[in-house]
């Protein structure tokens, strides 16, 4: 699911990380968590290096984006701390990328959050549905490979 909010100010970025990755006094449940081209514990501070240092500061400052998993597929939080690595590696050579599996809701779910500004170049991200529907289709071959590979046990 892509969460289509406007993310348009640092503060909603710091507030969107914080979420993605439990980093507020008041969240109670702990979640495993990773990235590409950021620390987890500095993601919001390196997230605005970034976009400072190309000067792309407005419009979208970040994508935010869910997978999760229905109830008759079973996942624990070590499988979804991998997948979340594979699903992230498809930005993760050009975008900083974070993420966080949440497990306090019925079922565990993996928000991400993904710089709008390239650490490669400072492109922004293509914001064009072809590009969701390619990344969706990957997202779907990596949960398919996981569960033909547990199909075999």
């Amino acid at each position: 699911k892509v969460v289509n909010k406007n993310y348009r100010t640092q503060k909603d970025l710091e507030n969107l990380v914080g979420y993605v990755l439990r980093i507020k006094p008041s969240d109670r449940h702990h979640c495993s968590c990773g990235s590409f081209g950021a620390g987890t514990i500095t993601a919001y501070e390196e997230m605005v290096k970034v976009q400072n240092h190309y000067g792309k500061t407005e419009d979208r400052l970040a994508r935010h984006f869910i997978v999760s998993f229905n109830d008759s597929f079973y996942i624990d939080s070590e499988t979804a701390v991998r997948l979340a690595y594979r699903i992230a590696l498809y930005y993760g050579s050009r975008h900083q990328i974070i993420f966080g599996v949440h497990e306090d809701t019925g079922n565990i779910h993996i928000p991400f959050v993904l710089n709008t500004v390239s650490f490669v170049d400072g492109l922004k991200f293509p914001e064009n549905p072809g590009e969701f529907a390619r990344f969706k289709h990957y997202v779907e071959n990596v949960v398919n490979e996981y569960e033909e590979v547990l199909n075999h046990y």
